[in-house]
């Protein structure tokens, strides 16, 4: 419909010459011809539930798994007829996916994918258990090969590349949280990304319960060694003692002093910073207010940040 649209508006405009109208026309069908090809190769971007199935489980902490699902269906996997394994999950920076089970559409919860969006073949989730969690269950009884169903809708469409260039964008994140930050990370500060259009530099504040819940904290170091200046990271570990303290650990819950002292020693100016929250629902409500409330409320804006700089994922 778009295509359609924007080939009455060239025709409209007489001044443009015959040639370049035809040029132009010929490039919307281009575009349409790549558009319908994608929509059939990546049903899932469409809204289409689409089963795909589980190719490796990989333990990462005492209560967390990494989840590789194929691109390709089952079927097609074991007969090797698709060319989806020549596919990247192609959603944009940063957005989700709805999960649910395939034999159970009731249970329905979106994951961040963690995996390069440069990937092709395959894409990661980064997965809690939860010992009451119905979703939780689900993905502990997977096998090799066992589907589950995944697709998008504008909802799950959050801050796009670039994300509007703001001098700083503060990531405040905890546990699982890291997923929507990381993806955005991987995009700016990733090894095969050539990153022209970004110019914020980032300071993540990611807390978790234990040193062994830092999840991708080689790849986040390694991402801050590359770019020193543009990217800092401070991990809050609520269980850690003065003893085991490091030069990028602060003990205890990510809270009021904390961010505020961040804030202080990294000069992040509150008039020109977004700030990114994601966590469990305690998480949003001490530092932002309740995640589906557009208004916000606790530490960020007791520290005096705008409403429309905070971004609640």
């Amino acid at each position: 419909r778009l295509v359609i649209r924007l080939s009455m508006m060239v025709h409209s405009q007489s001044f443009l010459s015959l040639s370049v109208q035809v040029s132009v026309l010929v490039l919307l069908v281009a575009i349409a011809k790549v558009s319908a090809s994608e929509s059939h190769e990546r049903p899932w971007i469409q809204g289409i539930p689409t089963g795909l199935p589980l190719v490796s489980k990989k333990r990462i902490s005492h209560d967390t798994n990494l989840f590789e699902f194929s691109l390709t269906s089952k079927e097609s996997l074991e007969s090797k007829t698709s060319n989806n394994c020549n596919l990247t999950l192609g959603i944009g920076i940063c957005s989700c996916l709805l999960v649910s089970p395939s034999n159970n559409r009731e249970i329905v919860r979106p994951f961040t994918p963690v995996s390069n969006r440069n990937k092709v073949g395959s894409f990661s989730l980064l997965v809690k258990q939860y010992p009451n969690g119905s979703m939780s269950k689900e993905f502990s009884k997977l096998n090799i090969g066992d589907e589950m169903l995944f697709w998008q809708i504008p909802k799950n469409i959050k801050e796009q590349y670039p994300f509007g260039n703001p001098e700083t964008i503060l990531m405040l994140a905890a546990g699982t949280g890291i997923t929507p930050m990381f993806q955005a990370l991987q995009r700016i500060f990733g090894e095969d990304e050539d990153d022209k259009e970004s110019t914020s530099d980032v300071v993540l504040v990611f807390g978790c319960h234990k040193k062994s819940d830092v999840y991708l904290k080689k790849k986040l170091e390694k991402m801050k060694g590359r770019h020193p200046n543009r990217l800092k990271i401070v991990y809050a570990i609520s269980s850690m003692n003065n003893q085991r303290r490091g030069s990028n650990f602060r003990m205890g819950r990510i809270n009021k002093n904390m961010v505020d002292s961040i804030c202080s020693m990294e000069n992040i100016d509150r008039r020109n910073c977004q700030v990114w929250v994601c966590g469990p629902p305690k998480f949003y409500n001490d530092l932002c207010g309740p995640r589906e409330e557009t208004k916000l409320s606790g530490i960020l804006n007791e520290l005096g940040f705008k409403e429309e700089s905070v971004i609640k994922f």
